[in-house]
């Protein structure tokens, strides 16, 4: 499972099912006696494993030992419910790194100090997901800068310009006419449109771009608010002006983009090896991307999708090797680039001025980072909070009743605060 599959499915509702079930498999955990257990998932765990060369060079007597855990923290969650056997170092989710600060207090360094030089030289939002009552408990690794894919052959025939769709009232018109003037049944676009995932990806980046939040200012739950309301009549106009290709997994959204049915992908930076294996050399050099529309003229045209941070676990007996194994993975350009040869996207900014990182891409044409680089700067952050993994499930049943139930989002979204509240304890705002 890749990133963006991860991130469908809702890395926090996998992970809310390991918080209230009981799990077993755990294995061994932190290392003793001099040693350092780092664990983490797929791409992000080879990442880290080509950094430990860099980490021997500072500590060459500290053994590294890699430790594989899933993406829905099966291996994690009991060994923070028991106080021992965690990982010195692992990754956890943004969106989920403050339901775990809630739930395992205690069992997480404060880095505040450590990252006293280094905090100016990231992105707020990013940063905002690994601080709690002004404290850093972690350090952010990659970020999700999201912008809007297109096919440049696609638009040069339907004659849509970019400038067409600088607004999201221009993006539905430029869908129709996309249609009308190109043969071959290509939408102008494609996303989970039945609600038949598990997290609604979409709506999140539109809550995102808008600046908004899950809570009141008073810290109760809030879906009922204009913004949110904004996201949802946006992606039921979609819906009902017939410009989307219903794409509610991964597979599907690869095959969209395989077969030539999308003439575009709201997508986060990740998305770039999505592109090209699943358009293929077919489709070299025909993708470009641009900021998302914004809602009006002149309007915010950000967003970001998640990521992820590196943790100390504060059982570790080795705090200041656990240190600088994370100062050398993501504090260095060096450690930097071995998670970029990864595809992940740096939160930390030093690394957006290096050669590889504004090196062209050959597939594409142009260099793509310096492109997420910009819309990444300016990103809100969005507040998943502590209670996050109890909206997931309200929120997706909302998500379903208004583009395939005909339901008002004031109505889906009203009733998915009454069920929040009810698994979260939280009052509506």
């Amino acid at each position: 499972m890749n990133r963006r599959e991860f991130l469908r499915l809702g890395g926090a509702g996998l992970a809310g099912t390991a918080l209230l079930g009981t799990l077993a498999g755990c294995g061994g955990g932190g290392s003793a006696g001099g040693g350092l257990t780092v664990a983490s998932w797929d791409i992000a765990s080879d990442a880290l494993r080509n950094t430990i060369p860099l980490f021997k060079k500072k500590r060459p007597g500290t053994n590294v030992s890699m430790q594989a855990i899933t993406i829905d923290y099966q291996q994690l969650v009991p060994r923070l419910q028991a106080g021992s056997g965690a990982p010195d170092v692992f990754s956890l989710a943004q969106q989920d790194f403050q339901n775990f600060l809630t739930r395992f207090p205690g069992e997480f360094v404060d880095v505040t100090d450590r990252m006293e030089k280094y905090a100016d030289q990231f992105a707020e939002a990013p940063l905002s997901h690994a601080r709690k009552d002004g404290k850093l408990f972690a350090v952010p690794w990659d970020m999700g800068p999201v912008g809007l894919w297109y096919r440049k052959d696609l638009f040069e025939e339907a004659g849509i310009t970019p400038e067409d769709v600088a607004t999201y009232d221009g993006f539905i018109e430029a869908g129709k006419e996309l249609e009308q003037r190109i043969g071959g049944g290509a939408k102008m676009t494609a996303f989970d449109a039945s609600g038949g995932g598990t997290n609604p990806s979409h709506y999140h980046i539109l809550l995102n771009q808008q600046d908004g939040s899950f809570y009141s200012s008073g810290g109760g739950i809030d879906f009922t608010n204009e913004k949110s309301y904004a996201a949802m009549n946006l992606l039921d106009r979609f819906v009902n002006e017939e410009i989307v290709i219903d794409t509610p997994t991964y597979d599907e959204s690869s095959r969209a983009i395989s077969n030539g049915d999308t003439a575009t992908s709201m997508g986060a930076a990740w998305d770039v090896g999505t592109i090209k294996s699943a358009g293929g050399s077919a489709q070299k050099g025909k993708w470009d991307v641009m900021p998302l529309p914004a809602f009006a003229r002149g309007g915010r045209r950000e967003a970001t999708l998640s990521g992820s941070v590196l943790v100390i676990s504060s059982q570790t007996e080795n705090e200041d090797a656990a240190w600088d194994f994370i100062e050398q993975a993501l504090l260095t350009r060096e450690g930097q680039a071995k998670s970029w040869e990864q595809g992940l996207f740096p939160s930390w900014e030093p690394y957006w001025e290096t050669d590889a990182f504004n090196e062209p891409d050959p597939y594409f044409g142009f260099a793509v980072a310096p492109k997420f680089a910009d819309i990444a700067r300016n990103v809100p952050a969005l507040d998943y909070g502590p209670n996050f993994l109890d909206f997931q499930k309200p929120l997706m049943d909302a998500y379903s009743a208004v583009l395939t139930g005909d339901t008002p989002p004031q109505e889906a979204m009203a009733q998915a605060e009454e069920r929040a509240a009810s698994a979260s304890g939280l009052k509506v705002a």
